[in-house]
């Protein structure tokens, strides 16, 4: 019982800091960031999507059952972009300006970890 309630308690405290997984959720912060001449670049949304999937599938084996679920809405906003056919360029300056602001948020959060 001892144990379990251990567990339970641990999901609600915050994890250590971890420059793994901040160092890829400044890549995606950047890239999501980066001016383009064409917001829906192929390469770059495919680079957006592998870190949130990256970061998606790092969170789960961390067993961080919060962390976990903000990196899954995350990848979701990135797979979105991804799957889209033929996406306007107000639509994918929007959707990574989403994004952007989102891990700029994530970013604040989780770099006042020790």
């Amino acid at each position: 019982m001892l144990l379990s309630s251990c567990s339970t308690i641990g999901k609600y405290l915050p994890s250590d800091f971890d420059n793994v997984e901040y160092g890829k959720l400044v890549e995606l912060n950047v890239v999501a960031d980066m001016p383009q001449n064409d917001w829906c670049k192929k390469s770059t949304i495919s680079q957006m999507n592998y870190r949130a999937k990256y970061l998606h599938t790092y969170a789960q084996h961390r067993l961080n059952d919060n962390i976990t679920e903000i990196y899954k809405g995350l990848h979701g906003l990135t797979e979105e972009l991804v799957n889209k056919e033929e996406p306007s360029q107000a639509y994918c300056r929007i959707k990574r300006t989403n994004i952007h602001d989102i891990t700029s948020n994530i970013l604040g959060a989780f770099g006042d970890r020790k």
